[in-house]
């Protein structure tokens, strides 16, 4: 998309995100809560001694404080309000950013999940086509492993189609596409997913956990197999 500005003639300026301070992250805070500065401070003190200020992990844990219901809005103020100790207690449980990311991904509909699982055996960029033929083959080697032609679930994608996973996981900020400079307008704006669309993970960290639902055994080395083949 910013590839795109930049050819109708937008002026593109590039802002360093630097790692944010205790005061920073305050403010992040208050920001996305719409609450003042002094009620997020404590609650930013937890999480930038937990996250050293890096943007993805602070949001991923504001996240998944929200996903865990310590974040909640009161339903007559409208204002989200928290414990702080309780808080304290689930950054803590929850320091490893790849845990917090997984948390999320575990939350997510399988299809996706599955989807973005082998995904994450591929290059750091790849297209829907390849993903696609891998998720196939994955899922005619599950049904080749029942017995009876028994209709197990697999890792492959079943009720949602690659595509629409694919643009579910940019949704979710999970993934980007890379093609927009060569899409056309009506296919960026219908979320069309060609075969020749490009994709990668919005950071490494999220790969990593989404490399980490696969546990290790057979499962991890028929899927490591698969994709060997086709790289």
């Amino acid at each position: 998309a910013v590839s795109q500005w930049k050819t109708n003639g937008k002026t593109i300026h590039d802002i360093p995100l630097n790692d944010l301070t205790v005061t920073q992250t305050a403010e992040l805070l208050a920001s996305s809560l719409r609450l003042d500065v002094v009620k997020t401070a404590p609650l930013a003190k937890l999480l930038h001694d937990k996250t050293k200020g890096n943007v993805l992990y602070t949001m991923q844990a504001l996240e998944g404080l929200r996903r865990r219901k310590v974040l909640t809005r009161n339903i007559h103020t409208m204002q989200w309000e928290w414990d702080e100790q309780r808080a304290a207690d689930e950054i803590d449980l929850s320091a490893n950013v790849v845990d917090l990311i997984t948390s999320k991904l575990q939350s997510l509909p399988e299809d996706l999940r599955r989807c973005l699982q082998m995904a994450s055996f591929l290059r750091s960029t790849f297209r829907r086509s390849l993903l696609e033929t891998l998720m196939d083959m994955e899922i005619e080697h599950q049904q080749q492993k029942a017995d009876g032609g028994d209709t197990m679930r697999t890792l492959a994608v079943a009720d949602m189609s690659v595509g629409d996973a694919l643009n579910l996981a940019v949704k979710e900020e999970l993934l980007e596409r890379l093609d927009v400079d060569t899409a056309t307008a009506a296919e960026i704006a219908e979320g069309t997913v060609t075969s020749g669309a490009t994709f990668r993970f919005v950071h490494d960290r999220i790969q990593q956990a989404a490399f980490s639902l696969t546990p290790p055994g057979d499962e991890l080395d028929q899927m490591k197999y698969q994709v060997g083949k086709h790289l």
